[in-house]
């Protein structure tokens, strides 16, 4: 519980975060006009880059639109400590719920999603990952588009890095690692390593030379070869979360009189007329959130749906654009993948006791030591509080004789990526649901799972929350994959290294059935929040998928649609990374369009 010392200090440290926002209006009655040659809807790490690039072009009149508030003066969403204040029942998630899940004996489960200037850059746990190369080869090769190959996109995430080294505390006899050749220094996003190490560091990474582990050491995990056992990545910066908001709508871009941005604005359809038998979408009706004024936009050039993998399905399903819409709905053109084949990665947490005292436990259970890391970290931007949560990442494909596979197809997109992923940390990420003391946490989630489902509306009104259904481990696969990485994790704690720091595990039994432990899984499973998929890209001329190539919506003159949702595969990693690389791209094709 946060006392009332910390709120008080909180209220002081908000009111020292600078504003940058220039042409930012809070409400949708005070936008100056109607007509604009781009607009987008979403300003997450798609949207906010597109509305950066875009409006390098002097002549372009850009438009950004966002349903939640701004992402200024909050201090939970500067500090990098403080991610998991973000994600639940807060003004800065859309606080969906999932329906009843078949595969986790129908318990439902938040599905956070970002609801803020930035998106769910501004409200996830930082780490940067980009996936394997198998995995953007797999775009090129499913969409007919070599743009898409890993060797293509690779310009494109270090043209969105901005990478700042730090180095470990001197009493720590372990150094981080990273291979310059594949990072930028120049781009937007700060992606950095850990500026403040703990002793369980060097344990960790250590295990990769025990001849026992199943993980040896990778020096740089984004090189497209991510399998091993590695130092994390994260979207910080001088200790302060480097969102899209911060990144791409700072003082430079706001400081631009053709780039205009609205908050607490929700776009609730877009509006298309039939041309001969295309259908042309150039407007976009919203609604503000504060006074409820209602108004119509229009983009002269392109309209451009940035809202993720739940709101951009839904908003071309509201406007009449998928396979079937509700009673009393004119389905204006058919696209029947439209809201389906969502795919997200889910994980458990496997908490262990541990010898070690320096855990997060030190200031999270102790309030007074926590006021002193604020004011530690408001003075100088550094201290634990200036950490994401990863202290060591670890990544792991099922043996290639796994006898699952002689019942299902192998999921992932090629020998280099990952069926699971293994983040190590540093205390107990629950942090409320066990009694006081010092643990480890080794979280696993699954980033190749082949359960897939859908979004669909669950009512006409568009203020009405989607059906998000992820079909959580409703395949052999995932539920075995899942049985495999628990065991992986257990063996892990068993090497020799890490039995000097631990203790007892603290929320499972080491010696459960398979059948007990598919239970537990299924019993404390959520979701990574990695949504994909929904709008998928697919060939050109296909009739399968919502995008073509180059992210228009097929058969609809006028429209793309540039966020998560149209990979035409899950991404074996944490989706921002991969999100700003593809609006890197896709702001290129559209300036080249319109040159």
């Amino acid at each position: 519980m946060r006392s009332s010392g910390f709120l008080k200090l909180a209220c002081v440290l908000a009111l020292q975060l600078g504003v940058s926002h220039g042409r930012l209006y809070q409400d949708l009655k005070d936008l100056p006009k109607a007509d604009w040659d781009f607009v987008i809807v979403g300003a997450g790490p798609a949207g906010s880059v597109l509305a950066h690039r875009l409006s390098e072009v002097k002549s372009n009149n850009v438009l950004l639109i966002e349903a939640g508030p701004s992402n200024e003066n909050i201090l939970e969403m500067s500090i990098p400590f403080f991610a998991s204040r973000l994600i639940a029942a807060t003004p800065w998630d859309w606080n969906y719920t999932t329906i009843p899940q078949e595969g986790l004996d129908g318990r439902e489960l938040p599905f956070p999603r970002g609801h803020v200037l930035g998106g769910s850059s501004s409200t996830n746990f930082m780490v940067h990952t980009r996936g394997s190369s198998d995995d953007y080869d797999e775009f090129a090769r499913l969409t007919g588009d070599p743009g898409w190959s890993w060797e293509s996109m690779l310009p494109y995430f270090m043209k969105n890095e901005r990478w700042s080294s730090f180095d470990p505390k001197p009493e720590l006899d372990c150094t981080r690692t990273h291979n310059p050749s594949v990072h930028g220094t120049k781009g937007k996003t700060s992606v950095s390593q850990s500026a403040y190490g703990s002793e369980v560091d060097c344990v960790l990474l250590s295990t990769t030379e025990d001849p026992e582990s199943e993980f040896s050491f990778n020096k740089d995990f984004n090189s497209g070869t991510p399998l091993g056992l590695g130092w994390p990545q994260a979207n910080v910066g001088n200790g302060t979360r480097s969102s899209a908001a911060t990144s791409y709508l700072g003082k430079d871009a706001m400081a631009r009189k053709n780039l205009h941005v609205v908050i607490n604005t929700l776009a609730t359809r877009v509006i298309g007329e039939k041309e001969r038998d295309t259908l042309s979408v150039k407007q976009v009706e919203l609604v503000s959130k504060v006074t409820g004024v209602k108004k119509t936009v229009k983009a002269s050039k392109e309209l451009i749906l940035s809202a993720g993998s739940v709101g951009s399905p839904a908003i071309l399903l509201h406007s009449g654009i998928g396979g079937k819409t509700l009673p009393g709905k004119k389905l204006l053109h058919k696209l029947p993948d439209v809201g389906q084949n969502l795919l997200d990665h889910p994980m458990f947490t496997f908490l262990w006791k541990t010898k070690l005292t320096d855990t997060f436990e030190d200031y999270v259970q102790n309030a007074t030591r926590m006021n002193e890391l604020i004011g530690l970290w408001n003075a100088t931007r550094s201290g634990p509080l200036a950490n994401t949560y990863p202290n060591a990442i670890g990544w792991h494909r099922l043996p290639v004789d796994d006898p699952i596979f002689a019942e299902e197809a192998d999921p992932s997109s090629g020998d280099k990526t990952a069926h699971l992923e293994f983040i190590f940390i540093n205390g107990n990420l629950p942090a409320s649901t066990l009694p006081d003391g010092n643990y480890l946490s080794i979280v696993v989630a699954l980033v190749t799972p082949s359960s897939a489902g859908s979004v669909t509306l669950a009512s006409a009104d568009p203020f009405k929350a989607p059906l998000i259904d992820p079909a959580f481990l409703t395949s052999k696969f995932d539920v075995h994959a899942f049985r495999y990485g628990a065991k992986l994790a257990q063996r892990f704690a068993n090497l020799t290294v890490m039995q000097n720091v631990l203790l007892e595990p603290a929320n499972f039994d080491p010696n459960w059935t398979d059948d007990e432990l598919d239970a537990w899984i299924r019993e404390n499973m959520i979701s990574v929040f990695h949504p994909m998929k929904t709008c998928r890209a697919s060939r050109k001329g296909s009739k399968i998928g919502v995008v073509d190539p180059d992210l228009k919506v097929k058969g609809v003159k006028g429209l793309r649609v540039v966020d998560a949702s149209v990979f035409p595969l899950l991404i074996s990693a944490h989706t921002t990374a991969p999100v700003y690389a593809l609006a890197e791209r896709a702001a290129d094709l559209i300036k080249k369009e319109w040159s």
